[in-house]
C-alpha cells in the first residue's frame, strides 16, 4: 500500500492487493508464483510491516501484517499441518539469543542426504521482524523418520566460528532449544 492519495502525484499504487509469492519447489525450477488472492491474503490496506512466524506453534508459518491507519491483520496458516518441520531456538551460555549462530540439519530420505542451513538472525521487512529461530520445513517425511543430525555453530569474536553442539536423532515436529552446554527438546507433535 501507499500513502494517502493527497501525498502522492498519482494514485497507481493505491488500493493494490498484498502479494504472496510461493516457491513452487524443485519440480518447477524454484519458480515463484503470486498466490495472494488464492490464499486469502490479498488485503488492500496500507501495509507497513509483515512478519512471518509460527503464531500458534503448530509448525507452519503464519503472517502478521501491520497496517497504516487500520487494524493489524493476522493470517493464520491452518492448512492441516500435513508437512513435517523442525524449529531450533538457540541461546548463548548466559541465556541471550544467539544472533549469528548457524544451524545445520541433516535428513536422510531413501538413502539420500539432504542438508539444510539457517542462520539465527533478525529477518525483517520494512518495520517488521521475524522470530529469532531456525524454522525448517521438511516436507512429508516417511513414518518414524528421525532427523539424523543437528549442528549448532556459534560465532566467537576472538576465535571465529566454533561448533559447540551436535544433536543426533531428533524427531520431526519438534522445537529444539539449544543453549551452550545443554540441550532440551520440546515436542510439538
Amino acid at each position: 500500500g501507499m500513502d494517502d492519495p493527497e501525498t502522492t502525484d498519482d494514485d497507481w499504487a493505491i488500493n493494490q492487493p498484498m502479494r504472496l509469492y510461493v516457491n513452487q519447489g524443485e519440480e518447477e525450477g524454484y519458480r515463484f508464483t503470486e498466490e495472494g488472492k488464492l490464499r486469502r491474503i490479498a488485503s488492500t490496506e496500507e501495509n507497513r510491516a509483515t512478519i512471518a512466524w509460527d503464531y500458534d506453534q503448530d509448525g507452519d508459518l503464519d503472517v502478521f501484517v501491520i497496517n497504516h491507519a487500520a487494524r493489524p491483520q493476522l493470517f493464520r496458516n491452518d492448512g492441516g499441518n500435513y508437512y513435517d518441520f523442525l524449529r531450533v531456538k538457540v541461546y548463548g551460555a548466559h541465556g541471550s539469543e544467539s544472533i549469528g549462530a548457524l544451524v545445520t540439519v541433516q535428513v536422510y530420505q531413501d538413502d539420500v542426504e539432504e542438508r539444510l542451513v539457517r542462520e539465527i538472525g533478525s529477518s525483517a521487512a520494512f518495520l517488521g521482524e521475524g522470530e529469532r529461530l531456525a524454522h525448517f520445513g521438511l516436507g512429508k517425511l516417511p513414518l518414524n523418520t528421525l532427523i539424523h543430525k543437528v549442528n549448532v555453530t556459534w560465532f566467537d569474536l576472538l576465535e571465529g566460528f566454533q561448533r559447540y553442539e551436535v544433536i543426533y536423532d531428533v524427531p520431526p515436529r519438534t522445537t529444539l532449544v539449544v543453549t551452550r552446554g545443554s540441550t532440551s527438546r520440546t515436542n510439538m507433535g
